[in-house]
């Protein structure tokens, strides 16, 4: 059941060793529907993090305490925002963290002058595609993703994720 909304934040160079430890715990769901093979992944590091903070694009929901209870990625494929991920630490799951976090990633692309978002995604996984759909999300052909995009799904792929259907999915934020 949804909570009280938590407030949305740019995240702190101080706290992206705790996102990653969130992105960790978040996955371990996975394996509590047989995707084990999820778990093989590369574990997140904070490399990866700053340059997405660097530019304002790591966005967190912030716990009463101001601790990240969750968190969005925005990347840039094709010239596109992208969910490259979105993650909300198991305590606080079904909250309606993750949709707002996926609502702030909307109004983060719209204020930078984007008309969609795009994200790749579990199929089948019910907190995935189906999820998506929930909030709008479309699935996007394949023969209609950019370059970067297809290039993406390409090394989810290399990177094992394949083992269970996959897909592209836009999120049109210009009124469509």
């Amino acid at each position: 059941m949804d909570a009280a909304p938590l407030p949305i934040r740019e995240a702190r160079l101080g706290e992206l060793g705790h996102l990653c430890d969130i992105e960790v715990l978040a996955d371990d769901a996975f394996a509590s529907i047989g995707l084990h093979f999820v778990l093989d992944s590369p574990l997140p590091d904070t490399d990866s993090l700053v340059e997405p903070l660097r530019r304002g694009r790591l966005l967190v929901a912030a716990g009463s305490d101001d601790r990240a209870v969750g968190f969005v990625r925005i990347d840039l494929l094709d010239g596109v925002p992208h969910v490259e991920q979105v993650a909300v630490h198991p305590d606080h799951a079904g909250r309606g963290i993750g949709a707002a976090l996926m609502r702030a990633a909307e109004a983060w692309a719209l204020a930078h002058g984007a008309d969609r978002l795009t994200l790749t995604t579990f199929r089948d996984v019910p907190w995935n595609g189906p999820y998506y759909e929930r909030l709008g999300w479309l699935v996007l052909p394949d023969d209609e993703a950019g370059p970067e995009l297809a290039a993406a799904r390409r090394h989810e792929g290399q990177l094992g994720l394949d083992q269970a259907p996959r897909q592209c999915m836009v999120r049109f934020v210009d009124g469509r």
